[in-house]
């Protein structure tokens, strides 16, 4: 009876359909499976359609029967509270590359029993793998006799900040997942996420953590080398005499001899304006070390305001008005007459207008008085209107004030090395003779003309005088210009 029983009872299962298997409760399915020595791992639909696939076809082992009996001897995860420890390459099996393909590409329908393929899930968590949103992985050897491990990790989401997570509806940051592999193969078993697709374990997160560790475990230095690789010889190296051999080197080792003639290469120093340099380094030391004895000294930050001051009248003339009126030339009589300036300004002024044309203060002193360098052509002005000249005396111009004029630039460059030389030929006939450079001069009696000195010379025999330095540049076209010429021979002249 107790046969006849149960062959009813197994010929009623046969005829169950989905949904009264869904009445079934998860343990109920689970026993069922191990009973059949199925797979027991996934969700309540998936054991639903793996038992009723069972039925239906009259399978109660296939072809991955011996998979499913392993899988029965497998501890849950869910038990395995200790004994989690952080990743090690040793602790990876041999998971290969095709390994995961083939882990995505053939799949079993549980409802049909087809065979079913993930491309798109494997081709995302190829890309979660290499922009890295694995991370915190654990390994987890379940105990020493066992075949199989566990990893668990977590896995940054795709697109959003906060995601939904397991079917409670709680929010995370992060995806929640597990893989089993067998120690010894890297054979894939099993693998579970918290996301709404993971419980069957074909997500994309579970794919990523499965590259993951093939990436972790084959480092790059264990590949053959990809970049460096010689061209495929086209002709078999033949046998040759050594007096046949031609050694030479190649087009791109062969360089050119080139002997350092005096036009290619200059021992000496660079021909750059040494006032330029000197600006760039007071510059410098302005934002770093302001207060250091260097930069007080060439370049003072004494205030010539009051001094400024002086030449600015109290009001301006219209542009129709006649300047040339008795009233104008009262106004301007007594303005010029006003115009006081003391010793200590003038002495003032001078050191705050040293380092002259890289000095601001030297610019704008300048603006205001006749300077020697314009007073020949004051003299000589003819009776037109003035407009260009006084544009130049006050700076008008802006564009032309940073103008690199060749005879200018040539100046600046040569007048250092002319007082050198002529300190040196001086300390040839007196002793303690002392060249120092000086700023803008004004004499108070004549507070509207103004000179700015080369340099000032003092010397115990000779007594005080001025420096000044002519450098003529002249043109290319002379067949000796000025700036070529000796010493000597400017000396005849």
């Amino acid at each position: 009876m107790s046969n006849a029983s149960d062959s009813d009872s197994e010929d009623a299962e046969c005829f169950l359909s989905v949904q009264e298997l869904k009445n079934w409760k998860v343990t109920d399915l689970r026993e069922w499976l191990r009973a059949k020595n199925l797979k027991i791992s996934g969700t309540k639909e998936t054991l639903v359609n793996r038992v009723y696939r069972a039925l239906t076809s009259g399978q109660e082992s296939g072809e991955d029967d011996g998979i499913d009996a392993v899988t029965c001897n497998i501890q849950d995860v869910e038990l395995l509270k200790d004994d989690w420890k952080k990743i090690d390459t040793l602790d990876i099996p041999p998971l290969q590359v095709k390994d995961v393909d083939n882990y995505f590409h053939y799949q079993k329908n549980p409802t049909t029993g087809t065979r079913i393929s993930f491309d798109k899930h494997m081709i995302k968590a190829k890309r979660f793998c290499n922009e890295n949103f694995i991370y915190d992985i654990f390994y987890n050897k379940i105990d020493v006799d066992s075949d199989h491990c566990y990893f668990k990790a977590n896995c940054l989401p795709s697109m959003r900040l906060k995601v939904q997570v397991g079917n409670s509806g709680q929010m995370s940051t992060f995806y929640s997942l597990h893989v089993c592999l067998s120690k010894k193969t890297g054979y894939i078993l099993s693998g579970h996420c918290n996301c709404k697709a993971g419980d069957a374990g074909f997500c994309a997160h579970v794919g990523a953590l499965l590259y993951t560790l093939e990436k972790t475990k084959n480092s790059c230095t264990s590949d053959a080398c990809q970049w460096d690789r010689p061209r495929p010889i086209a002709r078999k190296p033949s046998p040759k005499r050594v007096k046949d051999i031609t050694f030479a080197k190649t087009d791109k080792d062969k360089t050119d001899k080139v002997k350092p003639y005096p036009g290619a290469y200059k021992p000496s120093s660079c021909d750059n304006d040494e006032n330029e340099f000197l600006s760039e380094i007071l510059d410098g030391l302005k934002d770093i070390y302001p207060t250091c004895v260097l930069y007080k000294t060439l370049r003072t930050e004494c205030s010539i305001d009051k001094f400024l001051d002086t030449y600015n009248p109290q009001f301006v003339y219209h542009d129709t008005v006649d300047l040339k009126s008795e009233t104008c030339k009262n106004v301007f009589s007594t303005f010029l007459n006003d115009m006081v300036i003391t010793m200590d300004t003038s002495k003032q002024l001078e050191l705050s207008t040293r380092g002259q044309h890289i000095n601001i203060n030297w610019i704008n002193a300048r603006s205001k008085l006749l300077t020697a360098s314009v007073f020949g052509d004051v003299c000589k002005r003819i009776t037109d209107k003035p407009d260009c000249l006084i544009r130049r005396i006050l700076n008008y111009d802006v564009s032309q004030q940073n103008l690199k004029v060749k005879s200018l630039e040539w100046g600046r460059l040569k007048e250092r090395v002319a007082v050198k030389e002529y300190q040196i030929n001086h300390l040839k006939t007196c002793q303690n003779v002392t060249v120092e450079n000086k700023g803008l001069l004004v004499n108070p009696n004549y507070p509207y003309l103004g000179a700015s000195i080369d340099s000032f010379v003092s010397c115990q025999v000779c007594g005080c005088g001025i420096v000044e330095i002519k450098c003529p540049y002249g043109s290319d076209k002379d067949e000796t210009p000025w700036r070529k010429r000796q010493p000597q021979q400017c000396a005849l002249d």
